[in-house]
């Protein structure tokens, strides 16, 4: 093996952190590594800045280049961030990367103006999904049924890195408080029951509620 860690090795993990720990120990601009992703970030005022974020990508393909260790460009991206930004052009390695306006960041979609719509888009639509097969594939639907396979099946969808994208525009809001309405309608006993007399009898919050109070650790 030239390069690279074993694969499927108890060591390897660790081993590839230190394969790649001066990674982006040149650079001038912010950045971050998780596992085998990693991500720069510079503000951009002047022409200047731009040669500088240039400079940096080179200087991540030439670590690349030293290590044996290639970028796969089509893989890459550039976000531009602002409603000012110019959204200059970048190269690795002599290809030109192509912008994005959304990315999935460990989980979380990121948008480029920074509003969690796209995200709370995506979470609402496998929540309801997954609704829906619990409602397709058991015939009695009680209260003891219910509740357990939402908890475990459905609301972790709704609350995975919440901190980092809690919503607040209204629609996104109502989108998500829907997918619970409708978890709590499947109870029988409960059905002609406001919705949030429905949360009280089953134990649950609104969805919002803990958001308000800051409560998601």
């Amino acid at each position: 093996m030239k390069s690279g860690v074993p694969q499927g090795s108890v060591l390897g993990p660790i081993l590839f952190v230190i394969y790649i720990h001066d990674l982006i120990a040149n650079l001038e601009s912010a950045a971050s590594l998780f596992t085998d992703d990693a991500k720069i970030y510079k503000t951009i005022r002047t022409e200047a800045d731009v040669e500088t974020l240039q400079r940096n990508m080179e200087r991540l393909n030439e670590w690349s280049r030293k290590w044996l260790l290639t970028f796969n460009a089509s893989k890459c991206k550039i976000m531009h961030i602002g409603h000012d930004n110019q959204g200059n052009d970048y190269q690795l390695g002599g290809v030109t990367l192509q912008k994005s306006s959304t990315e999935n960041d460990l989980g979380i979609t990121i948008s480029s103006d920074l509003k969690s719509s796209a995200h709370v888009a995506k979470v609402a639509a496998k929540a309801n999904s997954r609704l829906g097969i619990i409602k397709r594939n058991f015939t009695v639907l009680d209260k003891e049924i219910i509740l357990p396979l939402y908890l475990s099946l459905v609301r972790p969808i709704l609350d995975f890195g919440v901190q980092c994208w809690s919503p607040h525009l209204a629609k996104d809001i109502q989108a998500l408080e829907r997918i619970q309405r409708r978890a709590t309608r499947l109870v029988p006993d409960l059905t002609q029951l406001p919705y949030t007399e429905r949360c009280e009898r089953l134990g649950l919050q609104t969805l919002s509620e803990p958001r308000k109070r800051g409560k998601y650790k």
